[in-house]
């Protein structure tokens, strides 16, 4: 018995910890921070929330000279687009799945999209649909202005998440 015991114990004592790690990436995730490794020795992409200037999407449309009211404008576009693009999927219409999709991608430092991929999924072909705007988005060329730091443009994880809603 004390022999099972002293096996059983430090294996909880690892899955505790593993536990607690897959909880603290899933956290930074979910706020926007970069939680996966650097791919053939690129530069890494920072969060958001480290740059100086954040980036953002570009609209011909919104012109203002104001920064606020043009971070506005430009979201009110981006929404627009996705709006605009967006096909609601029949297997989720078949069984009433509403939820947030959200897609990862990396803007780089010309503003054109890598590396997107689907970090939350409600089902019934809603991550997939979100994946699909982003792809279109990418294939418009750059749509964001990069980030910036230190006054150097940088590559930067953006996390966009898409709503779906029966109506």
């Amino acid at each position: 018995m004390i022999r099972l015991f002293l096996f059983v114990l430090p294996l909880v004592g690892c899955l505790t910890t593993l536990r607690a790690q897959v909880n603290a990436l899933n956290k930074a995730a979910d706020n926007g921070q970069a939680v996966f490794d650097n791919i053939a020795g690129e530069k890494e992409p920072i969060s958001l929330l480290k740059a100086d200037v954040r980036a953002e999407y570009i609209s011909e449309n919104c012109t203002q000279s104001d920064p606020y009211e043009r971070r506005v404008c430009q979201e009110i576009e981006m929404l627009s687009f996705i709006h605009s693009n967006l096909i609601y999927p029949q297997e989720a219409k078949d069984k009433n799945i509403e939820g947030m999709a959200v897609v990862r991608f990396i803007i780089e430092e010309d503003g054109s999209i890598t590396n997107y991929e689907i970090i939350r999924d409600p089902g019934g072909g809603t991550g997939e649909e979100a994946l699909t705007i982003v792809e279109i988005m990418s294939e418009r060329g750059p749509v964001f202005t990069p980030s910036y730091v230190d006054n150097k443009p940088v590559r930067s994880y953006y996390n966009l998440p898409i709503r779906f809603r029966l109506r």
